[in-house]
């Protein structure tokens, strides 16, 4: 992998793969990287894994899990994300 790094040293490049080999080694359906767009102030999702492989993006501010993260600092968790009392707060992430 070090000559891996001296050949391409770009971020991006590695990403996915971390992505899964996390999502791997945790045993989880999905896993995703966020990232914050300070010009736009908007999240959007630089990788994702599982079944839903479309770029996410929104509004800092949104009514969702992801912003509320983000904006408070603090971990949620759900146990039963598909869950129907879990969607409106998921929004686009299901």
């Amino acid at each position: 992998m070090t000559r891996n790094i001296q050949i391409n040293n770009s971020l991006e490049y590695y990403l996915p793969r971390l992505v899964e080999m996390l999502s791997d080694l945790l045993d989880v359906e999905r896993c995703s990287i966020f990232l914050y767009d300070g010009v736009k102030d908007s999240i959007f999702c630089k990788v994702i894994t599982g079944r839903l492989r479309e770029p996410i993006n929104f509004k800092r501010e949104s009514n969702n899990a992801i912003s509320t993260v983000f904006n408070t600092g603090l971990p949620k968790h759900f146990r039963k994300a598909l869950d129907s009392s879990c969607a409106a707060e998921l929004g686009d992430y299901l």
